[in-house]
C-alpha cells in the first residue's frame, strides 16, 4: 500500500508596492492569470461575489488531465482563504500581507497539503513550485505597479 503524503508549508515574500494596491492585484482572479507563470491551465471563474470566488482549473499532467476546485474566501483589507479540491491534492491556504516600510508589503502564505496520488508533488517540490509562482507573480504586481505610478505622475 502506498502512503500519501500531507504537509505544511510556508512562502513569505516582499513585494514593492502599498498594501492596497497588493490586496486588490492579488484578489482580482482573471481566467488568463495562468499567463503570468506560463502554466498550460484553462481557468475558469464560475463564481464571482464581494467576497467569494468559485474556480475551476483543468491542469495537464503527461496526457491525462487534472481538475481542481478553488474556492477563495476574500478578508478584507489584508487576508483571504483558499480551499482547493483537486484530483491530485487538496490545499488549504491562508494569504496574509502586512505592511513594510513605507510603501512595501509582506505576502505570508501558509500551505497545508494532502496528497490523493502517489505521483502528486512531495514537499520539496511543492515548495520549489509555490516559490516559481510567486516570484512571478511578485515580478508581474510590480510591473503593474510601477505602470500606475508612472501614470499618475503623469498627470500632475
Amino acid at each position: 500500500m502506498v502512503k500519501l503524503s500531507s504537509f505544511s508549508l510556508s512562502v513569505s515574500k516582499v513585494i514593492n508596492a502599498p498594501l492596497p494596491f497588493v490586496y486588490a492585484w492579488c484578489t482580482d482572479f482573471k481566467e488568463d492569470d495562468y499567463r503570468i507563470t506560463g502554466e498550460k491551465k484553462k481557468i475558469s471563474i464560475l463564481e464571482k461575489k464581494q467576497n467569494r470566488y468559485i474556480i475551476s482549473v483543468v491542469d495537464k499532467h503527461g496526457r491525462r488531465p487534472l481538475n481542481a476546485a478553488k474556492v477563495v474566501t476574500l478578508k478584507p483589507p489584508n487576508a483571504w482563504h483558499l480551499d482547493w479540491i483537486g484530483d491530485e491534492d487538496d490545499e488549504l491556504a491562508d494569504y496574509r500581507l502586512s505592511p513594510v516600510g513605507k510603501r512595501g508589503t509582506r505576502l505570508m502564505v501558509r500551505f497545508k497539503v494532502k496528497n490523493k496520488i502517489p505521483t502528486a508533488a512531495n514537499r520539496a517540490q511543492w515548495e520549489k513550485h509555490a516559490n516559481y509562482v510567486w516570484d512571478k507573480y511578485v515580478a508581474a504586481l510590480e510591473r503593474d505597479f510601477s505602470r500606475v505610478r508612472v501614470k499618475a505622475r503623469s498627470r500632475l
